[in-house]
């Protein structure tokens, strides 16, 4: 199920414009700055449970930083946080 929804994040970013990476051996997305930008390092995205809900799966940032419920109603709140993590520079 995390990678479903890790997929299902990985289209909504792409169709913004981002180059985004699945990991192979974990619920881990890796979120490239474009090209462009200022030098920015990719941001990281997991799909985990979450105990404090119940064990629902969230999206959190690298570092155990809380997005998002990982579902389809949350997923626009999610690409507007990483896009805003990505416009901060490094």
């Amino acid at each position: 199920m995390q990678s479903a929804r890790l997929f299902t994040l990985l289209n909504a970013l792409k169709a913004h414009g981002h180059d985004v990476e699945l990991a192979d051996f974990e619920p881990l997305m890796s979120v490239a700055a474009p090209v462009d930008d200022l030098p920015t390092k990719p941001v990281k995205v997991r799909c985990e449970p979450r105990m404090v809900c119940g064990g629902e799966l969230w999206f959190h940032f690298e570092g155990a930083e809380a997005i998002a419920p990982a579902d389809d109603a949350h997923i626009a709140d999610v690409v507007t946080a990483v896009k805003g993590k990505l416009a901060r520079p490094t």
